[in-house]
């Protein structure tokens, strides 16, 4: 069993102190220790009596071993209540004690026979097995009762081992005449005539007296070499061994030696001598050395004279065995064993097997069955003496496998011995019983009762143990006790682990029964259900409504609720207020009298309430609010909470939980009100934002309109234009100049006679020459009189003289945050709410069919669609392109016309809002204000309602970009027109995939939550400052030539690594260790500065969680990170919260294939110079310049703004414009439009294989039907020639180009390359010889971006794996080797370092002769193996590597998470390192070691001038690193729960409780935020021990 020790800092009392502990230690627990913790023998399996119900005496439940079932009550009633105290009775022998000790008092039971605990026999790797070098297998045969064992000392379990192995291979027959031993006559003939056979096989003989003599001959030469002494010293010394009889040396020599063939019988001895002569004198004309020839007739000599009275010597079961043995070998029956030598392992033996072979060697056989023979096996180690023998194995070993099993082998001798236990303590020999109310027995109605599988399966025990006691007193068979010690065993199995077991325990209903391991693990097991998931009092749930009028920091509850959730504050109140008692106070409260109400109101009044809604994601999903007592019985929540809670009104629950002592009101108030949660922790952006009716009201009232009633007005000041507008003399919409915010001249103002044409009214220039509107509406004086003010009555932010949509009023909510703070923040949010909802409801907007537009041209243009489509469709049929280009241009052209289409549509909507105002007539298009917006729905379901449905997609559980993953017949009809039945049932695949994946993926995104707060649940800021040097380069975020996020993004809340200095200016933008804030992340983007040194968690030296500095400012307040936030638990949050929602997204948008149209050409769109950096070209015979390489850049340069532009022209690109070229934009005329000129183009779809010279094409292993496929395509009927995958391991296909001068230029043709040319063609350079289609027409979509996000972070070896570089240098193809791969060589000129790479037939290669790699580079296509990165790079790039390519993931939907939380993740991944050299340390080779520890012991070693140890960084997937946590009760209650506890009871290990679940665990304050307390544990401080009642104070 297992017992457990708390580590104290000060001991008070001599009994166990459970609060001050400062570790936990788990160890394996000796029978002495468990009967201390028992309170007595449960020798009964009866439970209670069936007549009183008490429980019965020495039963499972019995009082006097567990405590009375009743509070100070003994069992029979002498002595009651709690005078008795401590009184134990006299009759019935029960303590008058408390009831509930019987959730802690332990009982036992005695068994009859040891039985192996199942956790240490059978879990992976089995402990026992691992100490006794024996397989599980054996192990079972042994504890099973099917095998004995052969027991003794090690020296004669070799001996028999040999002897043992040989009777194996007798059949029946031999083994009976070996039965009756040597003395049967017929036996003796049998002898005489076999040896007067052996003359006859003298050939046979010799060969093997030959081998026999090598190999003596280098037992000799190694003796030799190890005691330094010669080989004839050597050898006299061995045979001096064999003389006296040494075991080791009879085993090793008699199979091969003269001495094998000697007959026992004394009267053939002459006859013997003779044949041994002629023998040795035959093999002696073999030729040999003199040393070899020394030593034969020395051993022989020693032999020939004392060989008689050394056989005579020998035992007699002993000379029966060989005999028999020789016979069977010269008869050929058993085959001739060679090279047998002494064996650790122990020898099993059947039953029939012992009988046969004790009647040879009597009593000096000695076995064993059972349980009881492993314990005895066990007993026996000396673990001391068992290390340095391991040590020394370790040393003198070559193989892997070997060290890898002594290294095994080791680490648990090494836990026996820190934990000071004993290996026999893992065979039971008591059994423990667990306390009756952690098993209970409940009465149910009718007479029944329920009861906990455990009792059913402690009952089996006690019954066997009784029954094998009884059969045993009775001198029952061996067989039959035999059988019921195995029963028993059997039961201790089911009790330990039932789900193990081959043959689990069932109960009614063939039910698998639940066992003791079952209660830990799991979902529902101890440590998730009750340890980390606590029950809670004070809560109550119901429906939400939303309540409008509610401030930011109230929610609404339902007054019967609240009454039932403060009852006792409010009978306290009573109490005082009344001076009634406590029965007076509830009968009160029952009655509902008034005063109760008003005690109510006032006690809610100044006492938070927690909300809750589940699933509770992140920490938003838990926010405190001031309850406000409300009618009805649904709680009221605020609006701008919902995105928080991801709340909406359709019938969602809410919890609601009152915080009971003052710490927790005080934590609810300051840090979990709704107020102090606007920022999102993820993003740092707001997140209590307006949304739907709030938006649109104030997209409406900021909106401006012309032809409405006022327009033109000029007014003194904004009260006056308010009262025209209440006086219906000026619209809400209408453009009109108010003094204070508009510039007014003298000719605006009014004149009666004459409407001021207000089209005309032109924007004018503000101070720094920015354009500003130089008009304003009323609606937007209203909005902007909600803004904060400063106290001289001015805007705290500018006016808003704009539309306010909702991106503007997210800006605003942000702006306000972070430069007037929370409050004014909150008071804002609450006024744009309230606002919001009036001029929502003032508008009265509603949606209608005749507001969706469907544009006029939307015929036209597809009619345009299916013509170019039909023109793609014959190219194909002509063989002009290929089935995959064919495919990728329709998906282009539907996806192109369809953007164009919902562009003309989203135009037309737009123009109805510059239309005049006609009385009757709608104002706005309400369908496009709403997405316009950005109050509900989206440009693509606004497209799917007015302009084109478009593609669908097809649902796959993984999107590879292939052919037909988009459906190519696109849904032309939208919503308003209708769907036709086929297009109906096309869009009912993407319809139902939406379904699925909610249902699906929502698990998924919830698991790998759960992973990544296990891995990064101890990530604590624990220190200010840790001083390090190190960081990480940041810069602006490129994809190709596309900007995927800006420098002053991504810097924003870090800490500078060193200055940061604008070298024109030569200004000090940052300096080092200085927060960077939004400003001066600007002025880096005006010094043109894009890559600078930041502080980053990937680097942080702190021990022990992160340090401020590193982390920088906490994206939940924008303030720099307090110490204790537990942000590795914030970054779990931040990235699992979005996934679960993403999976949601397909179902929102129906299926509708979003695809980025691919770039295909680069155009110079302002005036600019364009350079090209490795660039290789060639030109064609139609004269265009063709890219030859595949790593070409073009930077072009604008002027006169000097901005720069990148893009990555491909391999087969045509350039237009060349290096050094200025390009100068020209003007039209008469449209005033510019025209963009062309750079360079290339197709997208298909990656040529151009022809770098003029020659001949010859095919290469290019066989039809073999390597060569001709594929009929459905669509348009032409043939194309394919590569593809062949069986053949010789075929490489590829084009070889025979030049005119005779030599020749290889071209490798990978899978799926469509040919061009023809064999025997001739080509001019620049010729396009195949094509390599690209699989570009990949879709957006989460559930194809959650799995490889997981995939990222578990460290897994993508599928395809790219082959990388490891150095710099040219590439050579050195061409096919025997099986077809693909030979890659990489020069470095500089080094002269060459590395040589196999490329998998088939696979694309990526680069070609002549190419410059860089190091970590691909050769060949498919993903980059993180692992590679870090072999090749270094830990700082796969850290970069992970942390993009996890973004790259989220931004492809949207979603914003700051890069800090992803690095935490990928701290821990990599916070491990493997041993390769452990020096001077304890650390064994090829073990795997937390950095931190590592890093201590390596600076402790070079202290002392020792040898350091030396490891490299592993990257551990977040599963594999959360498992090999320092914490045994973290990683426990993560997965594999009996497994990691075997291991920590077997090692001993201590839990320093550092991390948070397991302080959550044992019932602590988590050592974060409020919680954090600085405690440095020592870790040799004395342990207290359970048992240890008598400890010193």
């Amino acid at each position: 069993m297992v017992k457990i020790n708390f580590q104290i800092k000060k001991k008070k009392s001599n009994g166990p102190n459970f609060i001050g502990f400062d570790a936990v230690r788990v160890s394996v627990a000796s029978p002495d220790q468990i009967k201390t913790w028992s309170y007595g023998e449960v020798k009964k399996p009866e439970t209670i009596n069936y007549r009183t119900f008490k429980p019965e005496r020495d039963g499972l439940f019995c009082n006097r071993i567990f405590g009375p079932t009743k509070d100070w009550e003994c069992h029979c009633g002498k002595y009651k209540y709690i005078k008795y105290k401590g009184t134990i009775c006299d009759r019935c022998g029960v303590e008058v004690t408390e009831s509930k000790v019987r959730r802690e008092r332990f009982g036992h039971i005695n068994l009859a026979v040891p039985v192996a605990h199942l956790w240490f026999l059978k879990k992976p790797p089995s402990r026992v097995g691992i100490l006794l070098n024996m397989k599980i297998s054996d192990l079972e045969k042994v504890i099973y009762y099917a095998k004995y064992i052969v027991m003794g000392d090690l020296k004669d379990r070799s001996g028999i081992s040999f002897f043992a192995r040989k009777g194996m291979l007798m059949g029946g027959e031999d083994f009976n005449l070996f039965k009756y031993g040597i003395n049967n006559p017929i036996v003796k003939e049998e002898f005489k005539n076999i040896f007067d056979g052996i003359v006859c096989e003298e050939i046979k003989l010799d060969s093997n007296l030959t081998k026999a003599l090598k190999q003596l001959k280098v037992l000799v030469k190694g003796q030799a070499d190890s005691a330094g002494i010669s080989t004839e010293e050597a050898a006299k010394k061995i045979l001096e061994n064999v003389k006296k009889g040494d075991i080791y040396y009879k085993v090793y020599f008699k199979p091969h030696s003269v001495y094998y063939y000697i007959d026992l019988d004394p009267s053939s001895h002459g006859e013997i001598k003779k044949i041994l002569s002629e023998k040795f004198e035959k093999s002696s004309t073999v030729s040999i050395t003199e040393t070899d020839k020394k030593i034969r007739i020395e051993f022989f000599d020693i032999e020939k004279d004392k060989i008689y009275n050394d056989l005579r010597k020998d035992s007699f079961a002993l000379k029966k065995y060989e005999g028999c043995l020789r016979i069977e070998i010269l008869k050929n029956k058993i085959p001739f064993i060679e090279n047998f030598s002494r064996s650790d392992s122990f020898v099993l033996l059947e039953e029939s097997d012992i009988n046969n072979i004790q009647n040879g060697f009597g009593d000096s056989l000695k076995v064993n069955i059972g349980a009881e023979a492993v314990r005895s096996l066990l007993e026996e180690i000396n673990l001391d003496d068992e290390m340095k023998n391991i040590y020394a194995e370790i040393k003198k070993t070559k193989s892997d496998a070997e060290r890898a099993r002594l290294l095994r082998k080791l680490r648990v001798v090494e836990g026996f011995l820190n934990s000071q236990t004993r290996p026999e303590w893992m065979i039971l020999t008591v059994l423990p019983v667990i306390p009756p109310d952690l098993r209970p027995l409940v009465a149910l109605d009718g007479g029944r009762f329920a009861t906990s599988d455990l009792n059913d399966l402690y009952r089996r025990i006690i019954n066997r143990n009784n029954r094998l006691r009884h059969i045993e007193q009775l001198k029952a068979p061996i067989v039959m006790i035999n059988n019921e010690k195995r029963l028993l065993q059997e039961a201790v199995d089911a009790l330990i682990d039932n789900d193990s077991r081959m043959r689990p325990v069932t109960g009614a209903g063939n039910r698998i029964l639940k066992s003791l391991s079952d209660t830990l693990k799991g979902k529902r097991g101890r440590f998730r259900q009750n340890l980390l998931g606590k029950r809670v009092d004070y809560s109550g749930r119901s429906v939400i409504v939303v309540g409008p009028n509610l401030r930011l920091n109230q929610c609404g509850i339902p007054k019967e609720m609240a009454l039932e959730l403060f009852k006792p504050f409010i009978v306290k109140e009573l109490i005082k207020q009344e001076n009634i008692t406590l029965r007076s106070a509830k009968r009160m409260l029952e009655r509902g009298d008034l005063k109760v109400w008003n005690i109510l109101e006032k006690v809610t009044q100044s006492h938070p309430v927690l909300l809750n809604r589940a699933p509770t994601l992140h920490r938003l999903g838990i926010q405190a609010f001031e309850p406000v007592l409300v009618e009805g019985k649904s709680i009221q929540l605020h609006p701008l909470t919902c995105s928080a809670f991801n709340a909406d009104f359709d019938g969602d629950q809410m919890a609601v939980h009152l915080p009971i002592s003052l710490e927790a009101q005080l934590e609810a108030r300051v840090l979990m009100m709704a107020t102090r949660n606007i920022l999102s922790p993820a993003s740092g952006r707001p997140i209590a934002v307006p949304s739907q009716d709030m938006v649109l009201g104030n997209c409406y009232l900021t909106k401006e309109k012309y032809g409405v009633v006022g327009e033109g007005k000029v007014f003194s000041s904004v009260s006056e234009a308010i009262s025209a507008y209440q006086a219906e003399k000026v619209d809400l919409q209408a453009r009109i100049k108010v003094a204070g915010i508009t510039s007014i001249r003298d000719k605006n103002l009014n004149n009666d006679d004459e409407q001021p044409d207000v089209t005309k009214w032109k924007n004018c220039k503000s101070e720094d020459d920015t354009e500003i509107i130089n008009y304003t509406t009323v609606g937007r004086i209203i909005f902007n009189e909600q803004l904060p003010k400063n106290d001289d009555g001015s805007y705290a932010l500018e006016y808003q003289n704009k539309s306010m949509t909702k991106k503007e009023l997210v800006a605003l909510v942000d702006r306000c945050y972070k430069e007037l703070g929370q409050f004014k923040t909150t008071v804002l949010l609450d006024e744009i709410k309230r606002i919001g909802y009036k001029y929502a409801t003032l508008a009265g907007i509603s949606i209608s069919i005749d507001e969706m537009k469907v544009p006029t041209e939307k015929e036209k243009m597809v009619r345009e669609a299916k013509t170019k489509i039909s023109e793609i469709e014959k190219q194909a049929k002509l063989g002009l392109i290929t089935e995959s280009e064919r495919y990728n241009r329709i998906i282009d052209i539907w996806t192109r016309v369809t953007d164009e289409i919902s562009d003309i549509m989203f135009d037309e909507m737009r123009k109805e809002e510059t239309k005049a105002y006609k009385p009757g007539q709608n104002r706005f298009n309400s369908i496009f204000m709403m997405a316009d917006s950005g109050s509900r729905g989206s440009r693509q379901q606004v497209r799917q309602l007015a302009g084109m449905r478009g593609l669908m997609a097809k649902p796959q559980k993984k999107l590879t970009g292939g052919i037909g993953e988009i459906i190519e017949t696109p849904i032309i009809s939208n919503f308003r027109e209708g769907l036709t039945v086929l297009e109906y049932f096309i869009s009912t695949h993407g319809g139902r995939k939406g379904l699925a994946d909610t249902a699906l993926k929502t698990a998924e995104a919830g698991y790998l939550t759960r992973r990544l707060v296990d891995v990064a649940h101890d990530v604590v800021v624990r220190e200010e400052d840790c001083g390090t040097v190190n960081g990480v380069f940041i810069g602006t975020l490129r994809c190709g030539d596309e900007i995927i996020e800006k420098i002053d993004e991504r810097v924003v809340g870090r800490t500078a690594l060193d200055n940061v200095v604008d070298i024109v200016h030569d200004d000090l933008i940052i300096k080092r260790g200085e927060l960077i804030t939004p400003k001066k992340a600007e002025k880096l983007v005006e010094a043109g500065i894009d890559k600078i040194g930041i502080r980053s968690v990937l680097t942080c030296e702190s021990g022990h969680g992160v340090c401020a500095k590193c982390y920088g400012v906490n994206p939940a307040t924008g303030e720099q990170v307090e110490m204790g936030e537990a942000v590795g638990i914030l970054a779990a949050q931040s990235i699992g919260e979005p996934g679960t929602q993403l999976t949601l997204r397909t179902f929102h948008i129906g299926g509708a294939a979003s695809r980025v149209v691919q770039r295909s050409e680069v155009y110079a769109e302002n005036n600019g110079t364009v350079n090209y950096y490795n660039l290789k070209t060639i030109q064609n015979k139609d004269g265009e310049t063709i890219v030859l390489s595949r790593n070409a850049e073009l930077v072009y340069t604008e002027y006169p703004v000097y901005r720069k532009q990148i893009y990555q022209i491909p391999y087969g690109a045509v350039i237009k414009i060349y290096d050094g070229q200025t390009v100068e934009i020209r003007v039209n005329p008469i449209t005033g439009m510019k025209k963009d000129i062309l750079i360079a183009k290339w197709d997208p779809h298909s990656k040529p294989i151009i022809s770098e010279f003029d020659g001949t094409v010859n095919f290469v292993d290019v066989k039809d039907g073999v390597t060569l496929q001709r594929e009929k395509s459905k669509i348009t009927g032409q043939i194309e020639r394919v590569i593809i995958e062949h069986s053949s391991d010789r075929r490489s296909p590829r084009i070889v180009v025979k030049k005119d001068d005779g030599s020749v230029v290889e071209y490798p043709l990978p899978v799926d390359t469509t040919l061009v040319v023809r064999d025997k063609d001739r080509v001019k350079s620049g010729d396009i010889l195949a094509k390599i289609p690209q699989e570009i027409s990949r879709t957006k979509d989460i559930t194809g971006g959650l799995p490889r996000v997981a995939e990222l972070f578990e460290g897994r070896r993508p599928r395809n794996v790219a082959v990388v570089s490891e150095i710099d240098g040219i590439v050579h193809l050195v061409g096919p080797t025997v099986k077809g791969n693909v030979k890659v060589e990489v020069e470095n000129p500089e080094t002269k370092m060459k590395k040589s790479y196999l490329v998998r037939a088939g696979r694309h290669l990526v680069v070609y002769e002549g190419d410059r790699v860089k190091e970590g580079e691909a050769l060949s296509d498919g993903a980059i193996n993180p692992h590679d990165i870090l072999k090749v790079k270094g830990p700082k790039e796969v850290q970069e590597y992970l942390v993009n390519e996890i973004q790259q993931v989220y931004r492809l939907q949207g979603v914003s998470i700051n890069d800090k939380h992803i690095e935490i993740i990928v701290r821990q991944m990599l916070s491990n390192v493997r041993i390769t050299d452990s020096g001077d340390s304890h650390y064994l080779n090829g073990e795997i070691v937390s950095r931190y520890k590592y890093e201590i012991d390596r600076k402790a070693i070079k202290g002392k001038k020792g040898k350091a140890p030396i490891a490299h960084s592993i990257l551990l997937g977040i599963t594999k690193a959360s498992l090999s946590s320092d914490s045994f009760i973290s990683a426990a209650s993560f997965q594999e729960t009996t497994r990691i506890l075997t291991e920590a009871a077997v090692s001993g290990q201590v839990d320093y409780l550092k991390g948070l679940k397991e302080n959550v665990s044992i019932g602590r304050l988590i050592p974060a935020g409020t919680g954090l307390a600085a405690v440095d544990i020592d870790d040799n401080n004395k342990f207290y021990s359970r048992e240890q009642n008598d400890a010193n104070d």
